[in-house]
């Protein structure tokens, strides 16, 4: 399982060689004010003093042990490897990051390009829902819940895990729970070839 670097603590904000503390998630509108650079804009006519923040380019920045994770678009990447041998000329890797419960995922490639592992996991009903664990990368999971039961409904869906990971997805209205139903009704992405 790789390594995880936590990335919610550490950044600066950036702008034309100025460099201010900052709070990953958040955005030049948040960080600028918990600096005392400008007021708070929600008050009075302060949106409209503080209209030039918007104009201007920001770079949230942090120091992951020698090179800097930076970005204009205030997003931090990890680089994971995919778990496979790689193949010549051929992307062998994907970017993660992860703030505050919310991931962001970065693939070099069109996804039919990538050598992805046939996808592997262990599907298990659980109260109210089924769980999935993955044994290997599980792209793109979604539980086709009207497939169980006209009328069940799952609370999540599209969710890519890492190996050893594992998601609760929710089900309503599943009338007779069943774990060979349920594995069936999982749509993955497949490797293309």
């Amino acid at each position: 399982m790789p390594e995880a670097t936590p990335l919610h603590e550490g950044w600066t904000l950036r702008h034309e060689g100025a460099s201010l503390p900052a709070a990953v998630p958040g955005c030049a509108h948040t960080d600028l004010p918990a600096a005392g650079v400008t007021p708070d804009p929600f008050p009075g006519r302060d949106e409209t003093e503080v209209a030039w923040v918007g104009r201007r380019e920001w770079a949230h920045e942090r120091d992951l042990g020698g090179t800097a994770a930076r970005s204009p678009h205030e997003r931090a990447v990890e680089p994971v490897p995919v778990p496979r041998e790689p193949e010549p000329a051929r992307p062998t890797e994907f970017l993660v990051a992860e703030a505050d419960g919310v991931r962001a995922w970065h693939f070099p490639a069109p996804d039919r390009e990538i050598p992805y592992p046939r996808p592997e996991f262990e599907v298990a009903l659980v109260p109210g829902g089924v769980e999935v664990t993955a044994g290997t990368l599980v792209r793109v999971l979604l539980l086709q819940a009207d497939r169980l039961d006209p009328a069940a409904r799952a609370d999540r869906g599209l969710v890519t895990l890492l190996p050893g990971e594992r998601v609760t997805i929710g089900v309503r209205g599943w009338e007779n729970p069943d774990a060979a139903a349920a594995r069936a009704a999982l749509y993955r992405m497949e490797p293309s070839r």
